[in-house]
């Protein structure tokens, strides 16, 4: 795991900027104007995080692995009292998520359904079909009573209903099949009992998704199976602590929300040559973060964090060195 620290914090937005526009005074006026609009956004909502948040998260976590927060440690130590935890807050934290995973998402079956509209709209086509059946029945048969001919087109109408009704049945198993496997490709199942965890353990939980990613996918061409990249829609959990909405707001679309991303160093490295990434912001990131930052050091939930991800935050700065935040 690894950050920049906020004077080096380089985003993804100045690292992905065309190349062609690089040598543009323009161009570069307006992405070094967006990237300091970025990093005002993103210290205003660090800092409302590490003071109204932050705090929150780490209690929530002391309670979760059974700790005791340092005033109390220091009370107990006082009167030579235990420091022993009777902890049975992960006990009834993992048994809400199993509860809820097995009421939402039970094992082979969704937790959803498409229904198809009880009263399917008639294709002009049909209605077509519907007309020239009746003249020619008029023709064949020499009806001339109205009474006989609005009961023929209702009965050839409700006819067809009944076939659209039953093909509409069709394409919402054939529509639900196919979100179900999207679903699965996605990583939904992963990224939802995430998301329940984290759910039940703090006050917040975040599923991100749709976003489409490419991925290596197996497809038939003629009589083989080749492998070949295809956009693929997938969801994922962010961590609470990685999540940073802009201060004060009460809905996620009342105003920004930042997410910090951990990109590994050998992404970035590959990235390098690659149409719309910009080398030389890329070599700067790669510079700035050669052993990890500073951010671990200087945000209050880091400790917090490192010790839910088991890392050594005394080791270049809190960070790995084969990340970079952005």
């Amino acid at each position: 795991m690894a950050g920049l620290s906020p004077s080096e914090l380089v985003e993804v937005e100045t690292v992905k900027r065309p190349q062609e526009s690089a040598g543009s005074a323009q161009d570069t006026a307006v992405v070094t104007g967006l990237s300091s609009h970025i990093s005002t956004c993103w210290e205003d909502a660090r800092r409302h995080k590490d003071l109204y948040v932050t705090p929150e998260l780490e209690k929530c976590r002391r309670q979760y692995v059974g700790e005791y927060d340092s005033a109390t440690k220091g009370a107990i130590a006082e009167i030579g009292g235990s420091e022993a935890y009777l902890n049975i807050t992960a006990i009834k934290c993992n048994g809400a998520a199993s509860w809820l995973m097995d009421a939402l998402a039970r094992s082979g079956n969704n937790s959803w359904r498409l229904d198809p509209t009880p009263d399917p709209s008639m294709p002009q086509s049909v209605i077509d079909q519907i007309k020239d059946q009746i003249t020619q029945k008029i023709t064949e048969e020499g009806m001339v009573d109205q009474g006989q001919i609005a009961g023929e087109i209702e009965k050839q109408y409700e006819t067809q209903r009944q076939v659209q009704v039953e093909e509409s049945k069709k394409r919402a198993r054939r529509m639900a099949a196919y979100i179900s496997d999207q679903m699965v490709e996605g990583g939904w199942d992963v990224a939802f009992r995430a998301f329940l965890n984290d759910y039940c353990r703090y006050p917040l939980g975040i599923l991100k998704g749709p976003e489409l990613r490419t991925k290596p996918v197996m497809v038939w061409e003629g009589k083989a199976v080749n492998t070949k990249l295809q956009a693929v829609q997938t969801w994922t959990r962010v961590s609470p602590w990685d999540f940073y909405p802009a201060p004060n707001v009460k809905d996620i679309n009342d105003s920004y929300v930042i997410e910090r991303v951990l990109i590994p160093r050998y992404a970035l490295v590959e990235m390098k040559g690659v149409e719309g990434w910009n080398p030389e912001a890329i070599d700067e990131a790669l510079a700035n973060a050669p052993e990890g930052s500073a951010l671990a050091a200087s945000s209050p939930g880091e400790a917090a964090r490192a010790a839910m991800d088991k890392r050594d935050i005394s080791v270049g700065g809190g960070a790995s060195k084969e990340s970079v935040a952005a």
